[in-house]
């Protein structure tokens, strides 16, 4: 039975500031890569185990590589959290610092 899917606040902010990002250069190129990222993140509900363990500090998380981009989650009893979704250029570890 496929879990249900919350996000955080700033993964939300997380796909509003990747999408005005891209959507600068090419508006029409943003919205294809939030549907294909959106559709990866979906797939979580269905295959929680999809990405791989991450380990931050005390946090233990998930992550799923999507191109270029890595989502990061936690599988909770009843649902799956989608913590950050995040460039893979990014400093991962500042940002995560903050969760």
């Amino acid at each position: 039975m496929p879990k249900a899917l919350t996000l955080t606040e700033a993964a939300l902010a997380d796909f509003d500031r990747l999408y005005d990002f891209i959507a600068r250069h090419n508006p029409r190129s943003a919205a294809g890569v939030l549907r294909k990222l959106d559709a990866a993140v979906l797939r979580l509900a269905d295959q929680p185990k999809l990405g791989r363990e991450y380990k931050h500090g005390r946090f233990r998380l998930r992550v799923l590589t999507h191109g270029d981009y890595l989502v990061f989650y936690r599988e909770r009893p009843a649902a799956i959290e989608v913590v950050r979704v995040l460039h893979g250029r990014q400093n991962i570890p500042d940002i995560l610092d903050d969760i």
